[in-house]
């Protein structure tokens, strides 16, 4: 019992040491650099949206919508979609954040009203003080990554394909 209790101890002085304190007041953004139409899965066009869940640590998910329901984008105009910011929250201190983006292809009942189209987990995490971003792909059955350095991704789920190009920027705000 007394060992387990020097190592959780132990352990908590070394997480406190080792995590540094998150640049003050500082505003994470995820956006939606640009969208485009491969192919689209129904003959007229598609309506779409994305839809983030945040898991914050120890506490209850987020769920957004972009555009808010009942709104959506028709895939004939996605060359309009471009540096959409999906998700943003301002951190005071160094603080993991994971989210999951899905692109979404949209019916109205009593069709198949939702069809994930594929999805990617963002993962940011403090090192150093600074935000490191890593992009996972929860199902590579629908979704590619286009470009090894970059977040560029292929959706290509429920014989549809479209290309999205995401980033994450951090700023400062005013004190």
């Amino acid at each position: 019992m007394y060992l387990k209790w020097v190592v959780t101890l132990t352990g908590i002085i070394i997480y406190c040491v080792q995590v540094p304190v998150y640049a003050q007041n500082e505003m994470l953004e995820v956006k939606l650099q640009s969208l485009q139409v491969v192919k689209t899965q129904e003959k007229y066009g598609d309506e779409l949206y994305i839809s983030v869940t945040e898991f914050p640590l120890n506490k209850k998910a987020s769920h957004y919508q972009i555009p808010a329901f009942p709104s959506h984008w028709l895939s004939k105009y996605l060359h309009n979609v471009k540096d959409v910011v999906i998700w943003q929250k301002s951190l005071n201190q160094c603080e993991p954040v994971n989210l999951l983006i899905s692109l979404v292809e949209e019916d109205l009942t009593p069709w198949n009203i939702d069809d994930t189209l594929g999805s990617v987990e963002l993962k940011v995490e403090c090192v150093n003080g600074k935000a490191v971003e890593k992009w996972v792909i929860p199902d590579p059955k629908n979704t590619t990554k286009t470009k090894d350095d970059g977040n560029e991704f292929s959706f290509s789920g429920e014989n549809a394909e479209y290309k999205a190009i995401f980033k994450v920027e951090s700023t400062s705000l005013p004190k």
